[in-house]
């Protein structure tokens, strides 16, 4: 692609969050531990990480889907960090204690993980369009969310 040969990453635009912050998204609409066990490894496999991984208490943006397109080298760097944080998950979760929709929290970790490692190394991206092909329904989303926000309620699937 023309667009690989200015920068490293092309992403989508970022999703912002208006209310709260990427944390605080998390922890009201999912379940905390394994994110927070995530902080662990990363604090023990790569400090150097650390301080833009609690970022994630002030960001209300990011980019998310785990959609991107890499160079190869670049890929590489990263898959290697990351699958050795997600593995590192896998030994001390157990994502049988939670129903199908939230045991998928290593896609939804690995999420927050892509900014952390394109901010931390200062990677040039570029942003492009994504088209939803799924319609949302923003009314039964944002009940969620408030309900979540404000009762406990987790998310109990996509919307």
């Amino acid at each position: 692609s023309e667009k690989l040969e200015k920068v490293d990453v092309i992403l989508p635009k970022l999703r912002k969050y208006y209310i709260e912050n990427l944390y605080d998204h998390y922890k009201h609409t999912m379940y905390i531990e394994p994110l927070d066990e995530t902080r662990r490894i990363i604090k023990e496999k790569y400090s150097e990480y650390l301080d833009e991984f609690d970022k994630l208490h002030n960001r209300t943006s990011a980019h998310m889907f785990n959609m991107f397109i890499m160079k190869k080298d670049v890929l590489n760097e990263y898959c290697t960090w990351l699958f050795d944080i997600l593995f590192e998950l896998e030994k001390r979760t157990d994502p049988s204690k939670y129903d199908n929709f939230h045991a998928r929290f290593y896609g939804r970790v690995s999420e927050l993980l892509l900014d952390v490692w394109i901010n931390k190394n200062q990677i040039k991206y570029e942003e492009v369009k994504v088209i939803d092909m799924q319609n949302v329904n923003w009314l039964k989303k944002g009940v969620a969310f408030l309900q979540a926000k404000f009762t406990g309620k987790k998310y109990g699937k996509s919307f």
